[in-house]
């Protein structure tokens, strides 16, 4: 919704069988960053729930690694 506010890298990521929030929100957003230029990386994890817990070690390593580049 406020995309063009955002002045921060931003990590998403999404599981594509969450129940809890339609992946379509961050699709959508994926987009709108993507359009404005902003700095941004989106994950989808195929299948997996809200928690993105069956692939934990993954979702965290992708994590740490987001930060870790924007490390000074």
């Amino acid at each position: 919704r406020w995309a063009s506010r955002i002045n921060t890298p931003v990590l998403l990521m999404h599981g594509t069988g969450d129940e809890d929030m339609s992946v379509e929100h961050s699709r959508r957003m994926d987009a709108e960053l993507t359009r404005l230029g902003k700095v941004h990386r989106y994950r989808e994890f195929e299948g997996l729930q809200h928690r993105l817990g069956a692939r934990g070690a993954e979702r965290d390593a992708e994590a740490v690694a987001w930060f870790r580049a924007f490390d000074r």
